[in-house]
């Protein structure tokens, strides 16, 4: 792993310090922009920190959450972006650094969706950290009114050996979310999703079309039911009975 470190010119921390836990959630708001959060669990922390690469284009606003006294900005190197993170007076040991970021346009929901209404997404981590990620997640919150229709082009691929699907399908608050896991994340390995989702449609104007449908045909079936119960009786209301010969 040193080796594709030094070959890809990624940067080597220090060999005590590893990420044991990696989160990442971007939730879409309903003008297609996104609130981006990323909870890392570093062991042996640098004092020079580390960094992360920015998963989403457009990423900018970073911000650190916590601990109080840790610092992040983007910057751009060899091709990319990163998350540059100075954790602070509170350096070894174990901590949990929280991040928050905002993309300005994740979805361009202003143009018109393809055929059927499906809109794609597609989210891509590579681990260009230069440390191995012992548990990794990365989640997609949709924004209220829509529904995930399909998952595609996974990695890691599932195989017959696997505990079940490398991504999980769920609700947050109500809102449909995927999330995309891999334990562990080895140096240069990706996990990557595609998701297509649609605008839900509501079920009230088809119900309210088959009520309509249904009240047409009961008196539609009374009014047959009228003419057959006048046309046996006669005029008169009286049954007609044959005739003599």
């Amino acid at each position: 792993m040193l080796l594709v470190a030094v070959l890809s010119g990624w940067p080597l921390p220090a060999l005590a310090q590893r990420i044991d836990r990696y989160a990442e959630t971007l939730a879409i708001d309903a003008d297609g922009s996104a609130r981006g959060t990323i909870a890392v669990d570093v062991t042996g922390v640098a004092a020079s920190g580390f960094r992360l690469p920015v998963t989403w284009t457009g990423a900018s606003e970073a911000s650190v959450r916590r601990p109080a006294g840790a610092a992040v900005v983007i910057t751009r190197d060899a091709g990319r972006d990163w998350f540059v993170v100075t954790p602070g007076p509170d350096v070894g040991g174990s901590m949990t650094i929280e991040l928050a970021y905002r993309v300005a346009s994740a979805v361009d929901f202003s143009a018109a969706p393809p055929a059927y209404g499906h809109r794609r997404l597609r989210c891509e981590f590579v681990n260009t950290t230069g440390l191995v990620i012992g548990q990794f997640e990365s989640a997609v919150v949709l924004p209220p009114g829509y529904v995930v229709t399909n998952v595609n082009e996974v990695v890691p691929v599932s195989t017959e050996s696997s505990v079940g699907l490398p991504y999980d399908l769920t609700r947050t608050d109500g809102l449909g979310t995927v999330t995309i896991h891999a334990s562990p994340l080895d140096v240069g390995d990706e996990a990557a999703m595609t998701l297509r989702f649609k605008a839900q449609t509501s079920p009230v104007p088809l119900l309210a079309g088959l009520a309509l449908v249904g009240v047409f045909y009961l008196f539609r079936f009374r009014d047959l039911l009228t003419q057959r119960s006048t046309s046996a009786t006669g005029p008169s209301g009286r049954a007609r009975q044959g005739s003599s010969p």
